[in-house]
């Protein structure tokens, strides 16, 4: 998931991709009776979008959106293999690039090549199958003081009782 850095530009472009992704997907839960439309929306464990978001979307385009917790990403991803012949969902959320050459080579989605790749840096466009699309990217970098780690096993670094507390990341819910 790729595509900005500002916080608020992240939460209006993920509500965008995941508009244009349920857009896409809209025919899948279409019904010619008349009966409302719906799809469903399997994602990671830590995706959040609020209620009224959800309600304004319907509201706009007349499709509810389910949304399926499918653990984290790992998880969601093998959910989404073991059930590729029969999909659980409609639409996929939160594969990140640790998982990427996985999904891809399980072709567990159709090819898409949104409107919005050209607006995308070059780097963050891992799929040229177009199978993916970038929604967000950021860094976790650990940096710590040398001087302070002198004594220290440093390899029971995130083990060890005398560093708790003292590690700061990116939570990637909010960022």
């Amino acid at each position: 998931m790729f595509v900005t850095k500002s916080p608020n530009r992240i939460r209006a472009r993920l509500v965008a991709v995941v508009i244009g992704l349920v857009l896409v997907a809209a025919g899948c839960g279409s019904s010619d009776d008349g009966e409302p439309r719906s799809l469903k929306l399997l994602a990671h464990s830590s995706f959040a979008i609020s209620e009224s978001t959800l309600a304004a979307f319907t509201a706009e385009t007349g499709i509810g959106v389910q949304i399926l917790d499918g653990g984290d990403a790992g998880a969601m991803l093998a959910q989404a293999i073991l059930t590729k012949g029969n999909p659980i969902a409609d639409v996929i959320f939160g594969i990140d690039n640790t998982f990427l050459s996985r999904a891809v080579d399980e072709e567990i989605t159709d090819p898409y090549p949104s409107p919005g790749l050209a607006e995308l840096h070059e780097f963050t466009l891992l799929d040229p199958t177009n199978r993916f699309t970038p929604v967000d990217y950021g860094d976790v970098c650990l940096q710590y003081d040398k001087e302070a780690l002198i004594n220290a096993d440093t390899a029971s670094l995130f083990t060890n009782p005398y560093f708790g507390g003292q590690l700061v990341v990116q939570d990637p819910a909010t960022s």
